[in-house]
């Protein structure tokens, strides 16, 4: 349908694991993805 839509859940735990590896933060785009299992 083409929305795009932000996933918090996929957001939250994507800046947590940068920020609890020292990393710096992506873009939003880089964390909100759906896992190949998801994809149709």
């Amino acid at each position: 349908m083409g929305y795009f839509c932000i996933n918090p859940s996929n957001l939250i735990s994507g800046m947590m694991r940068d920020w609890f590896l020292g990393n710096a933060y992506e873009s939003i785009d880089l964390y909100n993805f759906l896992p190949k299992e998801m994809e149709i």
